[in-house]
Protein backbone atom coordinates (compact mmCIF):
# COMPACT_ATOMS: atom_id res chain seq x y z
CA UNK A 1 0.00 0.00 0.00
CA UNK A 2 0.81 3.20 -0.78
CA UNK A 3 -0.07 4.90 2.32
CA UNK A 4 0.61 3.90 6.03
CA UNK A 5 -2.19 2.54 8.59
CA UNK A 6 -1.89 5.39 10.95
CA UNK A 7 -0.20 9.37 10.61
CA UNK A 8 3.38 8.94 10.69
CA UNK A 9 4.38 11.46 12.75
CA UNK A 10 5.46 10.36 16.08
CA UNK A 11 3.92 10.99 19.40
CA UNK A 12 6.53 9.56 21.64
CA UNK A 13 8.07 12.96 23.42
CA UNK A 14 11.34 13.48 22.47
CA UNK A 15 12.79 14.92 25.45
CA UNK A 16 11.31 12.11 27.48
CA UNK A 17 13.52 9.06 28.93
CA UNK A 18 11.40 5.80 28.94
CA UNK A 19 11.83 2.57 29.72
CA UNK A 20 10.59 -1.27 29.31
CA UNK A 21 11.82 -4.64 30.00
CA UNK A 22 12.20 -5.53 26.50
CA UNK A 23 14.27 -3.18 25.32
CA UNK A 24 15.81 -1.51 28.26
CA UNK A 25 15.95 2.42 28.06
CA UNK A 26 15.74 4.91 25.40
CA UNK A 27 14.78 8.27 24.70
CA UNK A 28 12.46 9.46 22.96
CA UNK A 29 14.12 10.31 19.96
CA UNK A 30 13.93 6.67 19.51
CA UNK A 31 10.69 5.90 18.79
CA UNK A 32 9.47 2.73 18.76
CA UNK A 33 6.07 0.33 19.05
CA UNK A 34 5.95 0.63 22.83
CA UNK A 35 6.67 4.46 23.26
CA UNK A 36 3.75 4.70 20.60
CA UNK A 37 1.73 2.58 22.31
CA UNK A 38 1.87 3.93 25.33
CA UNK A 39 1.10 7.86 23.91
CA UNK A 40 -1.57 6.83 21.80
CA UNK A 41 -3.98 4.85 22.86
CA UNK A 42 -2.72 2.61 25.78
CA UNK A 43 -2.75 -0.54 23.71
CA UNK A 44 0.03 -2.91 21.74
CA UNK A 45 -0.98 -5.79 19.49
CA UNK A 46 1.37 -8.10 20.09
CA UNK A 47 2.01 -11.60 18.54
CA UNK A 48 2.26 -15.55 19.89
CA UNK A 49 5.43 -15.73 21.59
CA UNK A 50 6.45 -16.88 25.02
CA UNK A 51 7.75 -13.36 26.20
CA UNK A 52 4.82 -11.73 25.27
CA UNK A 53 1.99 -13.52 27.25
CA UNK A 54 1.29 -10.78 29.87
CA UNK A 55 -1.96 -8.59 29.65
CA UNK A 56 -0.36 -5.44 30.60
CA UNK A 57 3.40 -4.52 29.94
CA UNK A 58 5.03 -1.85 32.39
CA UNK A 59 6.85 1.44 30.93
CA UNK A 60 8.34 3.76 33.03
CA UNK A 61 8.49 7.02 31.54
CA UNK A 62 10.49 9.81 33.38
CA UNK A 63 10.64 7.33 36.80
CA UNK A 64 6.81 7.10 36.57
CA UNK A 65 5.00 4.02 36.32
CA UNK A 66 2.44 3.32 33.54
CA UNK A 67 1.11 0.76 31.53
CA UNK A 68 0.07 -0.51 28.08
CA UNK A 69 -2.33 -3.11 27.13
CA UNK A 70 -0.59 -5.94 25.20
CA UNK A 71 -3.31 -7.70 23.04
CA UNK A 72 -2.19 -11.02 22.17
CA UNK A 73 -5.56 -13.09 21.74
CA UNK A 74 -9.10 -12.81 21.77
CA UNK A 75 -9.44 -12.97 25.90
CA UNK A 76 -6.53 -10.27 26.37
CA UNK A 77 -8.02 -8.15 23.39
CA UNK A 78 -12.03 -8.33 25.14
CA UNK A 79 -10.70 -7.38 28.83
CA UNK A 80 -8.20 -4.18 27.00
CA UNK A 81 -11.31 -2.95 25.17
CA UNK A 82 -13.57 -3.62 28.52
CA UNK A 83 -11.52 -1.49 29.99
CA UNK A 84 -10.85 1.47 27.51
CA UNK A 85 -14.65 1.21 27.65
CA UNK A 86 -15.11 0.44 24.19
CA UNK A 87 -16.59 -3.45 24.70
CA UNK A 88 -19.43 -4.14 26.78
CA UNK A 89 -20.23 -6.63 29.88
CA UNK A 90 -21.74 -8.87 27.68
CA UNK A 91 -19.34 -8.84 24.83
CA UNK A 92 -16.28 -8.95 27.54
CA UNK A 93 -17.55 -12.57 28.92
CA UNK A 94 -18.13 -13.92 25.36
CA UNK A 95 -14.70 -12.90 23.89
CA UNK A 96 -12.06 -15.60 23.40
CA UNK A 97 -15.17 -18.31 23.31
CA UNK A 98 -15.04 -20.15 19.84
CA UNK A 99 -17.64 -22.06 18.08
CA UNK A 100 -20.54 -21.68 21.10
CA UNK A 101 -23.99 -21.11 20.71
CA UNK A 102 -24.17 -18.50 23.12
CA UNK A 103 -26.86 -15.41 23.06
CA UNK A 104 -27.41 -12.70 25.35
CA UNK A 105 -31.31 -11.79 25.07
CA UNK A 106 -32.05 -7.98 24.43
CA UNK A 107 -35.28 -6.83 25.08
CA UNK A 108 -36.30 -3.70 23.21
CA UNK A 109 -32.37 -3.29 23.30
CA UNK A 110 -32.05 -3.59 26.80
CA UNK A 111 -29.77 -6.72 27.64
CA UNK A 112 -30.63 -7.82 31.46
CA UNK A 113 -27.71 -9.60 31.98
CA UNK A 114 -25.63 -5.88 32.33
CA UNK A 115 -27.87 -3.89 33.97
CA UNK A 116 -25.52 -4.54 37.61
CA UNK A 117 -22.78 -3.37 36.06
CA UNK A 118 -24.62 -0.51 34.26
CA UNK A 119 -25.98 1.18 37.46
CA UNK A 120 -22.37 0.60 39.28
CA UNK A 121 -22.87 -2.19 41.12
CA UNK A 122 -20.37 -4.26 40.06
CA UNK A 123 -16.89 -2.62 39.22
CA UNK A 124 -14.42 -3.44 36.49
CA UNK A 125 -12.51 -5.75 38.70
CA UNK A 126 -16.10 -7.16 39.81
CA UNK A 127 -16.92 -8.13 36.03
CA UNK A 128 -13.35 -9.31 35.35
CA UNK A 129 -13.55 -11.93 37.77
CA UNK A 130 -16.85 -12.91 36.57
CA UNK A 131 -15.61 -13.69 33.30
CA UNK A 132 -12.70 -15.80 34.53
CA UNK A 133 -15.48 -18.15 36.23
CA UNK A 134 -17.89 -17.76 32.79
CA UNK A 135 -14.81 -18.64 30.38
CA UNK A 136 -14.41 -21.95 32.69
CA UNK A 137 -18.09 -22.69 32.85
CA UNK A 138 -18.34 -22.34 29.03
CA UNK A 139 -15.04 -25.00 28.66
CA UNK A 140 -16.92 -27.11 31.76
CA UNK A 141 -20.11 -27.46 29.34
CA UNK A 142 -18.16 -28.27 26.19
CA UNK A 143 -15.79 -30.74 27.88
CA UNK A 144 -18.65 -32.48 29.32
CA UNK A 145 -16.87 -31.62 33.17
CA UNK A 146 -19.28 -28.19 34.81
CA UNK A 147 -18.66 -28.10 38.55
CA UNK A 148 -21.69 -27.61 40.51
CA UNK A 149 -20.90 -24.36 42.16
CA UNK A 150 -20.89 -22.93 38.57
CA UNK A 151 -24.71 -23.98 37.39
CA UNK A 152 -27.71 -25.36 39.36
CA UNK A 153 -31.51 -25.86 37.40
CA UNK A 154 -34.76 -23.66 38.10
CA UNK A 155 -37.77 -24.62 38.04
CA UNK A 156 -40.70 -21.94 38.10
CA UNK A 157 -44.31 -21.89 36.46
CA UNK A 158 -43.83 -24.67 34.73
CA UNK A 159 -40.53 -23.70 33.13
CA UNK A 160 -36.82 -25.14 33.87
CA UNK A 161 -33.94 -22.99 33.13
CA UNK A 162 -30.99 -22.74 35.05
CA UNK A 163 -28.41 -19.96 36.11
CA UNK A 164 -24.36 -19.33 36.10
CA UNK A 165 -23.06 -18.65 39.70
CA UNK A 166 -19.98 -16.89 40.89
CA UNK A 167 -18.86 -15.12 43.57
CA UNK A 168 -17.68 -11.47 43.86
CA UNK A 169 -16.31 -9.07 46.26
CA UNK A 170 -18.12 -8.39 49.93
CA UNK A 171 -19.80 -11.62 50.40
CA UNK A 172 -22.14 -11.74 47.01
CA UNK A 173 -22.99 -13.83 44.48
CA UNK A 174 -23.72 -12.87 41.35
CA UNK A 175 -26.57 -14.56 38.96
CA UNK A 176 -27.36 -14.68 35.00
CA UNK A 177 -30.06 -16.72 34.12
CA UNK A 178 -29.91 -19.09 31.34
CA UNK A 179 -32.38 -21.52 29.26
CA UNK A 180 -31.17 -24.23 26.96
CA UNK A 181 -32.62 -24.22 23.41
CA UNK A 182 -31.24 -26.96 21.97
CA UNK A 183 -27.23 -26.81 21.10
CA UNK A 184 -27.67 -22.61 22.37
CA UNK A 185 -27.32 -21.04 25.83
CA UNK A 186 -29.82 -18.30 25.88
CA UNK A 187 -28.78 -15.56 28.68
CA UNK A 188 -31.33 -13.61 30.32
CA UNK A 189 -31.72 -12.22 33.39
CA UNK A 190 -29.04 -11.02 36.25
CA UNK A 191 -29.10 -10.92 39.75
CA UNK A 192 -26.79 -9.84 42.64
CA UNK A 193 -28.02 -11.86 45.92
CA UNK A 194 -27.18 -11.35 49.44
CA UNK A 195 -29.41 -13.87 50.71
CA UNK A 196 -30.02 -17.56 49.83
CA UNK A 197 -33.62 -17.27 47.88
CA UNK A 198 -33.85 -15.56 44.74
CA UNK A 199 -36.50 -13.19 44.86
CA UNK A 200 -40.39 -14.03 43.22
CA UNK A 201 -40.17 -11.34 41.07
CA UNK A 202 -36.68 -11.90 39.49
CA UNK A 203 -37.92 -15.59 38.57
CA UNK A 204 -41.38 -14.23 37.16
CA UNK A 205 -39.35 -11.69 34.51
CA UNK A 206 -36.97 -14.33 33.76
CA UNK A 207 -39.47 -16.68 33.04
CA UNK A 208 -41.87 -14.07 31.00
CA UNK A 209 -38.36 -13.11 29.28
CA UNK A 210 -37.75 -16.87 28.15
CA UNK A 211 -41.40 -16.97 26.79
CA UNK A 212 -41.16 -13.96 24.99
CA UNK A 213 -37.60 -15.09 23.28
CA UNK A 214 -39.64 -18.67 22.57
CA UNK A 215 -42.79 -16.60 20.79
CA UNK A 216 -40.20 -14.49 18.82
CA UNK A 217 -38.48 -17.47 17.54
CA UNK A 218 -41.29 -19.91 16.86
CA UNK A 219 -42.56 -16.58 14.95
CA UNK A 220 -39.34 -16.67 12.57
CA UNK A 221 -39.66 -20.05 12.23
CA UNK A 222 -42.94 -19.78 10.38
Amino acid sequence: MDEPFWETESRTEGESLYCCEYIGEFYGDQPNCFSEALERDGMIVSFRHSDFQAGEIEIIKNGREEKIYNLFNKISTGKALFLKGLLGFSELLLSGLENEQIVFYANKEKYYAEEYYENGQLSKMNVLAIQKDFQMFIHGRKNGTVLSRFSDSITHKGLTYCEFRTSISNGREFRIFYYIDGDKLIFFDSLIKTTQATPKHVKDRTCSLIKQYEAENKEKGK
